[in-house]
């Protein structure tokens, strides 16, 4: 294994903003959407070894609402 996988794309937010995050898991392919300003792709050809985890560089941040549904 050679380390966790990261979709790295700098944005810049002010304190206080709030930003909606979007992941879609279909198949062998994540998707993730950041507040209308970014978009990530990216292909896992076993998802059962991978996790999904969030963090901040050089700053704090506070999460809410974190959501997990599956879509019919």
């Amino acid at each position: 294994v050679d380390g966790p996988r990261v979709c790295e794309k700098v944005l810049e937010f002010r304190n206080g903003d709030y930003i909606n995050v979007k992941l879609v898991l279909e198949g062998s392919m994540f998707e993730i959407f950041v507040d209308g300003r970014a978009a990530f792709c990216y292909r896992a050809y076993d998802p059962r070894r991978h996790a999904v985890g969030v963090f901040a560089q050089d700053g704090n941040v506070e999460f809410h609402n974190i959501q997990f549904r599956t879509e019919t």
